[in-house]
């Protein structure tokens, strides 16, 4: 088919690429619980990283904490596939800093890292 004026050609041209572009777009972490920076009463059992789409798979988490490395479980949350679940198996007080790589599920790797500090241990 052949387009009378350029501007309706370039028109058409930009909504095709426009539509792609979301497809296009990679997975970016839009918020932590706790928060980058936080400073809590005693650091939570379980950690929530939710991010910007769904994740195809988390792929490496490591939580750093006041005594070395916190041995952990991960797992894209059943109900939410933008949301990664880190549960942290002990809760001494101090400084945690948490390391992550996920795939988002346009295969594309995601990494990123937060921390936050608790006041007491964890009971």
């Amino acid at each position: 088919m052949r387009t009378r004026h350029p501007l309706i050609a370039g028109a058409a041209l930009a909504l095709a690429l426009g539509a792609t572009a979301p497809a296009l777009a990679h997975v970016e972490l839009v918020a932590s619980s706790p928060a980058d920076g936080a400073v809590v009463a005693v650091a939570p059992p379980t950690l929530r990283l939710t991010f910007g789409g769904p994740l195809g798979r988390v792929s490496t988490v490591r939580v750093t904490g006041p005594k070395g490395t916190v041995r952990t479980t991960a797992r894209i949350d059943r109900r939410n596939a933008r949301v990664a679940l880190v549960g942290l198996r002990s809760r001494p007080a101090g400084r945690y800093r948490v390391a992550w790589t996920v795939l988002g599920q346009d295969g594309h790797a995601i990494t990123g890292e937060f921390s936050f500090r608790s006041r007491r241990a964890a009971a």
